[in-house]
Order: structure tokens, then C-alpha cells, then sequence
């Protein structure tokens, strides 16, 4: 047998084990009947057993008890799905502590609209220090239309792998419906692009006050394939990395205490957005300031208020600190 031959045979059997594998991911309903709100308790799944790493796990009944993964579990599954078909309320997935991984496909949060009611809604709620979550194949928040999907980051290290550039590949905030991202702490590393809003009908949203985000791509505020949906990132506080900033007519950035670095010298671009009105900085375009000398090669974005401003923010926080003062007395 000659050796093209073998590797041909090699191929074909690659390619068979991979079919079989994709056509024998099953998904697991979450039931939450185990009597508490445990991930690996098998009672709280259909079937009574939680779900394996070839399976897919699906959270979609709002109205029993809500998963939670915490310190000590091990989690790791096909994908997952938080919001499905639903319109009634919002499901949410916990992960307090532990790990929590996708060995195939995305973390999706708010999945499929629902046959009645308004929204599909799902929560992913990510905190503790040493909480680790990883998916392979990015993460989608608000996947399809009448969906509304929400991340909030307070601790831990998130990451998406990517092994592609196609639409389910990258950290997308409103594919289709409404995704919000809020973060208040903890890392994000993303191994592609970071999408806000997907189609024209969509909405991304970011709400950070601190962290770190980091994008070894691009950020796309309403930019994906020519849509021009609905996108704002409010950076109040922490870091942002990426390779290039890419904003349609309908984004926003608005900056005060966050500072975003983008690869190379982007000033031209930057200068662009910031004359349009879509950077500004305390909602104003005259706040916003760029160089390359902070981050020596590289784009430094920051935001510094107008002497009017920096009076009220000082009458805010003495404001502040008189009521605390008074509250102890």
C-alpha cells in the first residue's frame, strides 16, 4: 500500500469519526427536580443524569431553580444553551467557582425566539476569583431575533478559543436580538473578533467599569458584513486590547475612567470616529484623547473631562463622602 494511499485512508476515517461524533451529540434538559440548584446532581436533568462532555446542555424552563456550578466542579459539555424557546421570563446559569467548558461549540445565551410570549431571555452570571470558563468556539449572546441574551463578568477568567472566521466563531453581543455584556471585574480573552450587533435588527451593548477585556482581533460596533445594527460600549473603567476598532454610523464609545489600546498607529481612524461623535468621552467628543507614546507603537484611547466637569465629578464625591460621614453618626 502506498503511503498516499494510506493517508488517504487515514483521512476518510478522520472525517467518518467526526460525523459520527457531530450526529451523536444529544442535548440534556435542565429540570431542576434533584431538590437543589447543583449542576452535577443528576435529578436536576432529564433523563437523571447530568450532562456528559459529548453532550449538549440546554437551560430552558425559567420557572424551576436555576443551575449553579461552584467550587470544586469540573464542568465540561458539547455546548451549552441558557434561554431556549421560551418567552415567560429569563433563565440564568451561575458559575461561582470552578470550571466550566465547551469542547465544540459556543456558549450561547438567549438561543432560540420563543413560540409565545416576548423575549427568549438567558443570564450567564460569572464570579469568583478562581472561576475559570472556557468555550471553544467563541460565545453568543442573543443568537437569534427576539432573544435577549446578558453576560455579566464580576470575577474570574473567561476565554474563547476560535478555530474559524465564520459568524459563530468570534465574541458576538447580539447576533440577532439584544446582548448585553457587564462587566465589573475579572479577564476576558477572546481568540478572534469581538462583534456588537450581528444583522441591522440587532442591538450590542457593553458596560464596563473594570477588568480586563482583551481581543487578539477586532472590536465591530454595527460594522459585521455591511449591517449597521444598534452598538454602544460604555468603558467606565478597566482595559480594553484589540488589534483594530471598527465602528459603523450606529455605534457608540463613550470612555471616562476605561482606557482601550488598539495595535499600530490607528490615529487617523480614531480621529475619524471621534469628529463623527462616536467616541467621545463624558458623552463628549471634545473629551477624548489619543497617543502613541503611552503604549510606545501602539494607540492609547483615554478620555479626560473639561474643567466643568471635573467640578461637578469633585462636588459628587465630597457629596459622597458627607453622607457616609453622616451615616455613621
Amino acid at each position: 500500500m502506498t503511503t498516499k494511499m494510506l493517508k488517504l485512508i487515514v483521512f476518510v476515517l478522520v472525517i467518518g469519526l467526526t460525523t459520527s461524533s457531530a450526529q451523536a451529540a444529544t442535548s440534556i434538559t435542565w429540570n431542576g427536580g434533584g431538590g437543589d440548584a447543583l449542576w452535577t446532581t443528576g435529578n436536576n436533568w432529564i433523563g437523571g443524569a447530568a450532562p456528559l462532555p459529548i453532550e449538549r446542555a440546554i437551560i430552558g424552563n425559567p420557572s424551576v431553580t436555576q443551575p449553579l456550578v461552584e467550587a470544586g466542579m469540573d464542568i465540561s459539555v458539547d455546548r451549552i444553551a441558557v434561554g431556549e424557546s421560551d418567552g415567560t421570563g429569563t433563565c440564568t446559569l451561575s458559575v461561582t467557582g470552578g470550571s466550566l467548558t465547551t469542547t465544540v461549540s459556543p456558549i450561547i445565551v438567549g438561543h432560540n425566539p420563543p413560540a409565545t410570549g416576548t423575549l427568549t431571555k438567558g443570564i450567564l452570571d460569572i464570579s469568583g476569583e478562581d472561576t475559570v470558563v472556557t468555550t471553544d468556539n467563541g460565545f453568543l449572546l442573543a443568537m437569534d431575533y427576539n432573544t435577549a441574551g446578558t453576560m455579566n463578568v464580576s470575577a474570574g477568567t473567561v476565554t474563547a478559543h476560535s478555530d474559524g472566521i465564520g459568524w459563530n466563531q468570534q465574541f458576538t453581543i447580539g447576533r440577532r436580538g439584544i446582548g448585553t455584556l457587564n462587566m465589573s471585574g475579572g479577564t476576558i480573552t477572546a481568540d478572534n473578533d469581538m462583534l456588537l450587533c450581528q444583522v441591522s435588527a440587532a442591538t450590542g451593548i457593553v458596560n464596563m467599569t473594570n477588568g480586563t477585556i482583551n481581543i487578539t482581533g477586532d472590536i465591530l460596533m454595527s460594522t459585521y458584513n455591511g449591517t449597521n445594527g444598534t452598538s454602544e460600549f460604555n468603558l467606565d473603567g478597566g482595559l480594553v486590547t484589540a488589534a483594530d476598532l471598527f465602528m459603523g454610523t450606529n455605534a457608540r464609545l463613550d470612555i471616562t475612567d476605561g482606557v482601550m489600546i488598539l495595535d499600530g498607529d490607528d490615529t487617523e481612524t480614531v480621529q475619524g470616529y471621534i469628529d463623527d461623535d462616536l467616541i467621545t468621552g463624558y458623552d463628549d467628543s471634545d473629551n477624548v484623547r489619543y497617543d502613541l507614546t503611552s503604549n510606545p507603537g501602539d494607540t492609547t484611547i483615554y478620555a479626560i473631562p473639561e474643567p466643568a466637569t471635573m467640578v461637578l465629578l469633585g462636588l459628587g464625591g465630597l457629596l459622597s463622602l458627607r453622607r457616609r460621614r453622616q451615616a455613621y453618626h
